[in-house]
């Protein structure tokens, strides 16, 4: 059965990357989230009462936060649910997002977090919890680009915090399409162009199909080309991308859109060394909210916006979502990041492992 859902504040806000968790007593429990217009959708069994309990952020720390609980039943006609919940901080940020040139922007928004906010004529009210929290402008005026200003932190106190302007001039962000349609962000870090999600395409850029192979045995045994989803769950796709072996990352008909494709070692080097170098890389690489445990020293001021993927190894097993990401490299190595450092680290890996990828620009 389709179930769609919006979700607001007692504003009218539409709140975006709402966690969604719906739980059935045959199936478990399965994850999506809003998008910037406070939507989601998702498949539910028929003839059971399910549990929908709506998650947010606080702020941009690792604590999802429970705001609404509630049992429905599931019968054969699609839901369309309406949730107007109350936002887990209460203290005003205000400012103004403006163009390089200091003219407040015409088309944008504002994200803390996971959590986006469009802007009115540049300006913006964002109700946060008490202490530091992350934020960052976008102006989104001119098509197929996203020009960001800096990752600032606010110190928010009861009387909530005035940030006065966020000038959009650093970053340059724009887009790329894979041959499935799938639109991906794309940044700007140093001379090089990155994708800002994992690729999540099930063909190669000729068109040809991937085999998706959901067997723990054959995925240990095959030695063509194969992708899964983490899990084998097709709600984590658009959260984590799709996991890909050696065989499907480095097969002539590129994986990566057309112009683009599988990073080297050595220009994982480059991005680390415009970072600041491996050392600290990791730390303006990793999203700040998403991860287990301390996620030491994230603040993703690079955009690169790397999530705990975890992988799947070369037995077919599934570990380690939550406090690692792995991503391939053209050669039989990954880089990667973990929750307690700030190093971009690399390991040796075999044809079998299942790993997400991150496309450069040729």
């Amino acid at each position: 059965n389709e179930f769609i859902g919006t979700i607001h504040s007692f504003g009218g806000s539409a709140i975006s990357n709402a966690q969604i968790n719906l739980v059935s007593p045959t199936l478990g429990t399965g994850i999506t989230y809003t998008n910037s217009e406070g939507l989601f959708s998702s498949r539910v069994p028929i003839n059971q009462t399910l549990n929908l309990s709506i998650y947010l952020t606080c702020n941009t720390l690792n604590d999802w936060t429970l705001v609404q609980s509630e049992n429905f039943f599931s019968g054969t006609d699609p839901i369309i649910g309406a949730y107007t919940v109350t936002l887990t901080g209460n203290y005003p940020i205000t400012g103004t997002v403006v163009t390089c040139s200091g003219q407040p922007i015409i088309s944008g928004y504002v994200k803390m977090g996971l959590q986006i906010y469009p802007t009115i004529q540049g300006q913006y009210t964002i109700y946060a919890c008490l202490g530091d929290n992350f934020i960052q402008g976008f102006e989104n005026t001119f098509p197929d680009s996203i020009i960001a200003s800096d990752l600032i932190t606010v110190q928010v106190t009861s009387l909530g915090v005035d940030v006065n302007d966020l000038s959009c001039c650093n970053q340059v962000f724009g887009f790329v399409t894979d041959v499935e349609g799938t639109i991906y962000p794309t940044i700007f870090i140093g001379n090089q162009v990155w994708m800002a999600e994992n690729l999540r395409t099930a063909k190669y850029s000729n068109g040809d199909s991937i085999p998706n192979e959901l067997n723990d045995v054959a995925w240990e045994q095959i030695s063509s080309g194969a992708w899964c989803n983490y899990d084998n769950s097709i709600a984590n796709d658009i959260i984590y991308g799709k996991y890909y072996n050696w065989y499907a990352m480095t097969d002539s008909r590129n994986v990566c859109p057309a112009g683009w494709h599988i990073p080297s070692n050595d220009e994982w080097i480059l991005l680390a060394d415009n970072l600041g170098g491996i050392s600290v890389a990791g730390g303006k690489m990793k999203t700040i909210s998403g991860w287990n445990g301390s996620n030491t020293g994230a603040t993703n001021e690079s955009s690169f916006s790397a999530l705990p993927v975890g992988w799947r190894s070369n037995n077919g097993n599934f570990n380690n979502l939550g406090s690692v990401g792995w991503y391939w490299t053209s050669e039989l190595l990954s880089r990667m990041l973990q929750t307690n450092s700030m190093y971009l680290g690399s390991s040796p890996e075999s044809p079998s492992s299942g790993l997400t990828i991150r496309c450069v620009k040729d």
